[in-house]
């Protein structure tokens, strides 16, 4: 059986009102009911019963749409006159199928009329030109509520209360004000609704009274995710107290002055008033940075660098000319560290997180990034180091000799490598268009060895040995093996000595083909000379040719 959760009446207090006093007398009357189960309004036809003293009068059938039903009291049983009665305190009880609705509607009468008592029963709901009041009979709002507003949701998982804001017929987008309780929390926050998906949370309260904007967990009385934005005074703390500390309570904390330069006050320890230093960073006075206070005596009112660098940070200095240095005294670059072992430290905020240092040459933010270096991705094993230039190096230079890594994936080298294994690829796969080599005897015989000396004064960045060498000249080699050498951006050329190796190979092979076919012919003479002759020497060298051949594989 459905469960009523209560019946809110709507009491217009319109009477048919006659001159006679025999005229029957009615009261119109509305009232509400809701399914304690669903909280939704009730629709259908219930029986009704009401009763007033010894009054009583049934109405069977009564259409109720969406909670709501409307009867005439008194058109099936004549109201007494008695009930009329100037000012008189009454109650009417209200039975719905059976079951008796709590608690009873309060009204006094008038002459020919009836008034809900509105200060006893602040539950009535009155419904006004649209507008709903609750406990208020002259609702001026859509929504008007006189007395406390309780929004609980027991089903919710996550959501113990839920308000949400938005323009009519916003559908999807609104504002979400809602008293979170989800894992640790219970906190209120608003979020701003969007097609598909909610942002934020924008503010949060949290239990203990911390105030978090753009903050899911405020960890303080104001916790900020974000920038802080003041065109007046913005003070922390309680001005005159005599414990403040350049750790505690810092007061007008960032104020413009007059000349509209930034301005911060630290309250000394017993007289603030006299005793506050103050510090200023100048606009219009060349970019100074100044100190001030009693403890000066006027002489630290403007800084340079020197006396600020020595005199008040001596691990970290500012200078005016825009230098920062952490544990120096005179940095001499925008940034200058000094320390001994684990001097810098940085780190990715997560594990498994990843952190790059950015690299800009136009001088201003949201200008390319030239180049990076660090590890770009979450969860990567790979230490980058990248320049973004398409037609640019990197170098990586001693007084020994210089590494440079080209965009067209080459490496040079200016001095010597030293390594166990150099390995090339050569799997099958990766080939296409095979062709013999041609003539590679032909083409050995021509290359000219050189013993030479490299010009190391006149390329002393190439860093070329100065001991003796041995090698081809390039020019030469390129006009029978043009495919083994290769010719820089500056016209310089190179031989890969490697692959002379093939052609090395199919040379000994043609070479030995060679040699194999003269043996032959050199036995058969033998053999025909040896029937004429057989006493000659060179005949009793044939049975041990054998090992003079060197037979084709």
């Amino acid at each position: 059986m459905q469960k009523i959760l209560a019946t809110t009446i709507i009491l217009f207090a319109l009477l048919n009102i006659a001159i006679a006093n025999e005229t029957n007398k009615t009261i119109s009357f509305q009232g509400r009911l809701i399914d304690t189960k669903t909280q939704r309004p009730i629709t259908g036809t219930k029986n009704f019963k009401f009763v007033i003293g010894d009054w009583i009068e049934e109405h069977p059938n009564v259409q109720v749409n969406q909670g709501l039903y409307s009867v005439i009291l008194g058109s099936i049983n004549p109201l007494p006159i008695q009930l009329f009665i100037e000012n008189q305190a009454l109650s009417l009880k209200v039975n719905v199928d059976g079951k008796a609705l709590e608690p009873p509607v309060s009204f006094h009468s008038s002459i020919d009329t009836f008034r809900a008592d509105y200060a006893d029963q602040v539950g009535n709901m009155f419904f006004v030109d649209g507008k709903v009041g609750i406990g208020n009979n002259d609702p001026r709002a859509t929504l008007d509520i006189f007395g406390t507003l309780n929004v609980l949701n027991k089903r919710g998982k996550y959501n113990a209360g839920v308000i949400n804001l938005g323009r009519e017929k916003a559908d999807d987008n609104y504002w979400h004000l809602v008293h979170r309780t989800e894992s640790s929390l219970d906190s209120l926050m608003i979020y701003k609704r969007d097609p598909g998906v909610f942002k934020g949370p924008y503010f949060v309260i949290d239990p203990s009274g911390n105030v978090g904007i753009g903050k899911r967990n405020p960890l303080a009385k104001l916790h900020v995710k974000g920038n802080i934005l003041s065109s007046g005074r913005f003070q922390i703390g309680d001005y005159g107290l005599p414990d403040h500390f350049l750790n505690h309570n810092i007061e007008d904390f960032i104020e413009p002055n007059q000349k509209s330069d930034a301005f911060l006050l630290i309250p000394g320890y017993t007289e603030p008033e006299t005793s506050d230093l103050r510090l200023y960073i100048l606009d219009n006075y060349n970019d100074r940075f100044s100190i001030w206070g009693d403890s000066c005596s006027g002489s630290c009112r403007d800084l340079n660098s020197a006396k600020l660098a020595h005199q008040f940070l001596a691990n970290g200095t500012v200078y005016h000319k825009g230098n920062l240095g952490l544990g120096a005294l005179n940095p001499n670059a925008k940034l200058t560290l000094v320390g001994n072992g684990g001097g810098l430290r940085l780190y990715s905020g997560k594990k498994g997180g990843h952190f790059w240092i950015g690299l800009y040459t136009d001088g201003e933010p949201g200008s390319s990034r030239a180049g990076w270096l660090g590890y770009g991705s979450d969860g990567t094993r790979d230490f980058v180091i990248r320049n973004e230039k398409p037609d640019g190096n990197i170098y990586m230079a001693t007084n020994g000799g210089d590494v440079i890594l080209h965009p067209k994936n080459q490496l040079t080298v200016y001095g010597n490598i030293k390594c166990n294994t150099v390995l090339e690829s050569s799997d099958a796969r990766y080939k296409d268009n095979l062709t013999p080599i041609e003539s590679p005897l032909q083409k050995l015989t021509q290359l000219i060895g050189w013993i030479f000396n490299w010009k190391t004064d006149e390329f002393p960045d190439k860093n070329f040995p100065k001991n003796r060498q041995y090698g081809f000249i390039a020019q030469q080699v390129e006009t029978f093996l043009p495919h083994v050498v290769y010719t820089d951006n500056d016209g310089f050329k190179s031989v890969d000595y490697t692959k002379i190796i093939p052609v090395m190979v199919e040379g000994i092979k043609e070479l030995n083909n060679k040699v194999d076919m003269l043996i032959k012919e050199n036995n058969a003479l033998k053999e025909i000379a040896c029937e004429s002759n057989p006493s000659h020497t060179i005949c009793q060298q044939i049975g041990n040719n054998s090992n003079l051949l060197i037979s084709k594989q």
